[in-house]
């Protein structure tokens, strides 16, 4: 169930293509769950639950996150989305590897979206560090995690999506 669910989420947010290149990651985030929220729900209705004889596996709960060890955005309390905006220096890298591995306490999948102007000699440096976090999370733990990183480049009229899977 949630392995269709990420697969569900990680089509939907690579079809994503941001409204304009903002200047912070909030709007970033905004637009994304706004994006979600149409596109993930948008055969349900506000009634869908079994209550009222409407199936609730079509309702996703797609909401903003606050929290030290939440991510920006949450889908059905199972898939956590971080976005990160310029993605460029070796401490950015650090504080996010850092907040994936408390995201994979809180959530069964992990969806990085890259957005703005992303270095790709950073991107090498966050796929190796992942890939080395996850394959010491997963000798810990009998469930399999999943991180994704999706990289949406805006690059004057035409944007760029590239959907990479760590683990």
């Amino acid at each position: 169930m949630v392995e269709t669910l990420f697969n569900d989420v990680l089509h939907t947010v690579s079809t994503w293509n941001p409204k304009a290149e903002y200047l912070t990651e909030r709007k970033y985030r905004d637009d994304l769950l706004e994006f979600l929220q149409e596109q993930l729900n948008s055969d349900s209705t506000p009634y869908s639950s079994a209550i009222w004889g409407l199936d609730p596996l079509s309702h996703h709960f797609v909401k903003k996150e606050a929290g030290r060890s939440l991510a920006d955005i949450a889908i059905d309390n199972e898939i956590g989305i971080e976005l990160k905006r310029n993605l460029k220096h070796k401490s950015q890298i650090n504080r996010l590897v850092g907040q994936v591995v408390d995201y994979l306490n809180a959530y069964s999948c992990v969806i990085i979206v890259l957005c703005g102007r992303t270095e790709r000699e950073a991107v090498s440096i966050l796929k190796y560090n992942l890939k080395t976090i996850l394959k010491s999370f997963s000798s810990h733990s009998e469930e399999e995690k999943l991180v994704t990183i999706i990289l949406k480049s805006n690059c004057n009229k035409t944007r760029k999506t590239i959907t990479q899977t760590v683990m």
